[in-house]
């Protein structure tokens, strides 16, 4: 099923989505297509007609509403899936990161993921100082309860480099034994794995790119635990999972890597980098076009166009981000019995 709010009408993305759904009709043998759309949407009606379709009819819908009986409100309510706000994240530790950390927020409805807005934090705190940034996103955080939230930086260090028995004893402690800066916590990692660059096994698991304490990801790995994470647990306002039970009222935060999510559906993963260029742009519609078709998620037209059009791609990650985390909590959050004790230690990234 094809929805209008999934791309703005008339957008390249709109068509090919179209195509798609035309080529598969012919594939699968049948003659013709018929769609159905609201007969407010006037806008969609002159796209639909660009493409070849005419109008055959239309329909009215009709409502009773019928008050439930007491045994009706009891199944009712068993039954009953509340609506759930997911955001996804892509974080950055860079000195301005407020240009560089976009959030994309959406709502479970019960039915599908319904992707809505995609803000830079500049946009959304008024900052795009680092400090300011991270103590907004720290407070945003915070303040939703029962909502879930997909970060892009490791959440914890390869086993060989931590010395607590617990997760959250590493995190509390993180800034005492790192105390210098993101730099220095790199440099004493390379030091105390012998100038290697160690991968978690869920790295390895999830083929994420880079090292927790590689110089390009040191950053967001440091800033990301001890700004966002650490104070999130020593005041009990968030659970991570996979390390730490769900309560209610509570939100969850979950690691994700856009990079990986795209990378296991098969799709070119060069569609971020600086200069955006046609073929970034097309792979970046191809990345869309794959995030509508599996699963049940729309996406407003234009978080499509913000996604495409951001310089850097830092925009689509966070609409990845919240596609992952959305598959992740239609599966219960399962992990893997394979490694679960590393998973536990070392952090868990979801795809």
């Amino acid at each position: 099923m094809l929805r209008e709010k999934t791309f703005d009408t008339g957008t390249s993305v709109g068509r090919l989505l179209m195509q798609q759904a035309e080529q598969w009709a012919r594939e699968q043998g049948y003659s013709e297509v018929i769609l159905r759309s609201n007969v407010i949407r006037a806008r969609a009606h002159k796209f639909y007609e660009s493409l070849g379709y005419t109008p055959i009819k239309s329909q009215k819908v009709f409502r009773k509403v019928t008050p439930p009986t007491r045994k009706d409100v009891s199944t009712q309510n068993a039954v009953k899936r509340e609506p759930q706000h997911i955001f996804g994240i892509d974080f950055s530790g860079a000195q301005e990161a407020g240009l560089k950390i976009w959030i994309a927020s959406g709502m479970d409805t019960g039915e599908q993921l319904r992707i809505e807005t995609c803000d830079s934090a500049a946009k959304l705190f008024g900052s795009k100082d680092r400090d300011h940034c991270l103590r907004s996103l720290y407070d945003f955080v915070g303040s939703k309860n029962d909502s879930i939230f997909a970060f892009d930086f490791p959440f914890g260090l390869p086993c060989a480099l931590v010395e607590e028995a617990e997760w959250v004893k590493f995190v509390l402690g993180f800034p005492s034994r790192y105390p210098n800066g993101y730099e220095a916590f790199a440099e004493k990692c390379r030091t105390m794995s012998g100038g290697r660059e160690l991968r978690r096994l869920t790295d390895v698991v999830t083929k994420t790119p880079l090292s927790p304490y590689n110089r390009r990801l040191a950053a967001q790995t440091y800033f990301g635990i001890k700004d966002v994470l650490r104070p999130l647990i020593q005041k009990g306002e968030a659970c991570v999972l996979p390390m730490q039970e769900a309560l209610p009222g509570k939100p969850l935060l979950i690691e994700v890597c856009p990079a990986s999510t795209v990378l296991f559906a098969k799709l070119d993963t060069r569609y971020k980098g600086r200069k955006l260029d046609k073929g970034k742009r097309v792979q970046r519609e191809n990345v869309l076009r794959w995030l509508m078709e599996s699963g049940n998620v729309s996406i407003k037209g234009q978080v499509c166009s913000t996604a495409i059009a951001n310089n850097e791609g830092d925009a689509l990650d966070s609409v990845i981000a919240a596609f992952a985390a959305y598959r992740a909590y239609s599966g219960k959050f399962q992990v893997s019995d394979r490694g679960k004790h590393a998973y536990a230690l070392e952090g868990y990234v979801y795809l």
